[in-house]
């Protein structure tokens, strides 16, 4: 089985244990759930910002997503309840802290795409005159 496939069936499988439809999971991960239909069918190879993304909104590690399936658990599965830094947290505390993940990912991909001064004015075709 390639590693596309393998990915997908390891997202599909945490997202089933975890009660979630593709929808939702598309939802939280800022997706459209023809994206999560096509990565868990390995139809498509996701980009390392879009496993962060699924990662983050299933409550796993990115290296969670590409580990055995017999040995690996998702991470609350392996630690108990969620937790952060040793403290257990409450469900509504975890979603919270994952929902500023999510924000904080998409502002830093935000930031990385936004052009340079240099690369703009390349872009428009000029040439810089100095």
């Amino acid at each position: 089985m390639g590693l596309a496939r393998q990915l997908g069936a390891r997202v599909k499988s945490v997202r089933l244990a975890r009660g979630l439809t593709q929808s939702k999971l598309a939802e939280r991960a800022e997706m459209t759930s023809d994206e999560v239909s096509r990565i868990e069918r390995g139809a498509r190879e996701p980009r390392f910002s879009t496993i962060e993304r699924l990662a983050a909104a299933l409550g796993v590690s990115p290296s969670d997503l590409f580990a055995d399936s017999e040995r690996a658990q998702p991470a609350s599965r392996r630690h108990g309840p969620p937790s952060f830094l040793g403290v257990d947290l409450e469900p509504d505390l975890a979603e919270a802290l994952a929902q500023c993940a999510r924000l904080l990912a998409r502002a830093l991909a935000r930031r990385t795409r936004q052009a340079t001064p240099g690369r703009r004015h390349n872009a428009k075709g000029r040439r810089l005159s100095r």
